[in-house]
């Protein structure tokens, strides 16, 4: 079963409205951040956001509350924590996500993440994602990434996923990000296949800002509305997501998101937003 986590949905207009937004408030921001950035740079970030989505169709509307930490070790491997708690289409649910990015040979990394969770099958009650990523070129500025995944979405394991997902991300020039990538799934009962292919850009650098876009068009195997399924058929749906982070201080800032999600069957525009802080 595919299940339809809670995403953050925004319009192709707002969402150039936002870029202009963010574009004209960072020069007022960016420049103070920057001032006052701090010599060390931070090991401890935790975050902490809300989100409301407003559902088409005539579907009840969402919410859910997340916090997340991520610790920087000295050795450069990465360690991250993550809860969610959300209502959607009139059940409540969430999930606990553990990761740690393993750094070794200087090009290679590799990610296992954990995930654990309660409620209905909006919500996989284990999953389990393993990452493979390997850097190329001068300074590593091209990485390829291989992934795998299972989750299972009942204690019987008869609705589970399973799939890989192939990634490529580019380190450009003016603090430019681009990724782009697609996963493969595989979805039980009915052995049902789909893919969801993506690309996203991301402008900015740590202690000023940074802004992303990111847009995804496919297929999913299930319409999960709580309990309910729909007729065993892969139909398509997209994503139009953009997030801002700006730093307001050398080790504090706001972050706010908006995503827009439509498949034939009804549409989510989501709205969030929240602080995070670092030591």
């Amino acid at each position: 079963m595919h299940s339809t986590l809670l995403r953050l949905r925004l319009r192709a207009g707002p969402i150039l409205a936002c870029t202009v937004v963010a574009a004209a408030a960072n020069l007022c921001v960016s420049a103070r951040a920057a001032e006052s950035a701090p010599a060390e740079p931070a090991r401890l970030t935790v975050d902490a956001q809300l989100r409301h989505s407003a559902l088409s169709a005539g579907y009840d509307d969402g919410d859910a509350a997340a916090a997340s930490a991520t610790l920087q070790l000295r050795n450069g491997d990465v360690a991250r924590f993550e809860v969610l708690q959300e209502r959607k289409f009139g059940s409540t649910g969430g999930l606990l996500v553990g990761s740690y990015v393993l750094n070794f040979a200087e090009v290679w990394s590799v990610t296992p993440t954990l995930t654990v969770g309660h409620g209905d099958r909006n919500w996989a009650k284990a999953r389990f994602d393993l990452e493979a990523a390997r850097k190329w070129g001068e300074g590593g500025w091209l990485v390829t990434r291989l992934a795998s995944f299972a989750a299972a979405y009942d204690q019987d394991r008869q609705y589970t996923d399973a799939g890989w997902r192939l990634g490529l991300s580019a380190y450009l020039p003016w603090q430019l990000v681009a990724d782009a990538g697609v996963s493969f799934n595989l979805s039980q009962p009915g052995q049902m296949r789909s893919h969801m292919p993506f690309v996203a850009l991301t402008q900015g650098g740590e202690g000023s800002h940074y802004l992303s876009l990111r847009l995804a068009h496919g297929s999913e195997a299930y319409l999960s509305v709580g309990t309910a399924l729909t007729a065993q058929v892969v139909f398509d749906s997209s994503t139009a997501s953009l997030t801002w982070r700006q730093w307001l201080g050398p080790r504090w800032g706001i972050v706010a998101q908006g995503e827009r999600y439509t498949n034939p069957y009804y549409g989510r525009t989501t709205l969030g937003g929240g602080v995070f802080l670092q030591w």
